[in-house]
């Protein structure tokens, strides 16, 4: 046998170079659970490293969980997410927890979900940038009261609160409300999408836009150059489960700044403030104020 013969099975020769497989790490603490798919936590604390779609089942204890892109579902008592997904992918991750959540997202894009469990206290950082949008939706069934908050970064960023009964934003006062159960402060963020039986938006001082899709709405723009509407109909952000039998009742408001509002195909109000407004009533019977008038019976 020469030397460059070696018999199949043979163990390596002393010395021969083999790529090590590093430890895999979540935020410095080594990986206690590994993979994609479905995965199931202990009782107690776990430290959780997923790739790709995954769902989570932490159980009990404090759970870290490290996601690296893909469709996540984490679910637990106290969960901590990490983006760690690479550059230019993103993640869209929901949490359901029933104690505490927390989530710090990538400079990329994050979709962010609260459902179907809110936890009673929550924290969403997604100051490092990106495309973000957070969504917050309470339960018919909710029975204990959460608070928390959502931090913006730069980027093309949006808040959307869905309600059975009422969803309030106040971009001015950094303020969020959904059925009177869950509340937060929210900073960062000129954009808000609501979805509730009675909704109220106010904005800030920057360019908002704010659309609502409910059955009794008042939404008022800010300082700012707003837009204010009604929510595009039937796109991703559309949400089921609202039902109006009293009608729909429309009051859109315009701020300090020059400010486009757009009504529905029913009757609205739609009243300019005292900037230079464009008002479009779009169909129904509607009463309009503003600089510049257009479909508006009154």
């Amino acid at each position: 046998m020469t030397a460059a013969t070696v018999a199949v099975g043979a163990p390596l020769l002393l010395g021969s170079s083999v790529p090590a497989h590093a430890a895999a790490t979540c935020q410095g603490q080594a990986v206690t659970i590994e993979g994609s798919g479905d995965l199931t936590g202990t009782p107690g604390d776990d430290v959780i490293l997923t790739s790709g779609h995954t769902v989570v089942r932490g159980g009990g204890g404090s759970d870290l969980v490290c996601v690296t892109g893909g469709a996540v579902w984490v679910l637990g008592e106290r969960i901590s997410v990490f983006s760690q997904a690479p550059a230019g992918t993103g993640a869209t991750v929901t949490l359901s927890a029933t104690s505490y959540a927390s989530y710090v997202g990538s400079p990329d894009q994050d979709e962010l979900s609260v459902y179907p469990t809110i936890p009673a206290a929550f924290d969403f950082d997604l100051t490092s940038g990106g495309s973000d949008t957070v969504f917050v939706m309470a339960q018919d069934n909710t029975t204990v009261a959460s608070r928390g908050a959502v931090r913006f970064g730069p980027g093309s960023t949006e808040l959307v609160t869905a309600g059975l009964r009422t969803a309030d934003v106040d971009l001015a006062s950094g303020t969020f409300s959904v059925d009177g159960t869950v509340s937060g402060t929210v900073s960062g963020t000129s954009n808000v999408y609501a979805f509730g039986e009675q909704i109220r938006l106010r904005g800030d001082s920057s360019a908002n836009r704010l659309y609502a899709r409910g059955c009794d709405v008042v939404s008022k723009g800010g300082k700012g150059p707003d837009e204010v509407a009604r929510g595009r109909y039937a796109d991703a952000h559309d949400i089921d489960g609202v039902r109006c039998p009293d009608g729909l009742d429309y009051t859109f408001k315009g701020g300090d700044g020059n400010d486009t509002l757009r009504g529905t195909t029913r009757d609205d109000r739609i009243l300019g403030g005292p900037g230079y407004d464009k008002a479009n009533g779009r169909g129904g019977h509607d009463r309009c104020r503003a600089e510049v008038v257009k479909n508006c019976e009154g």
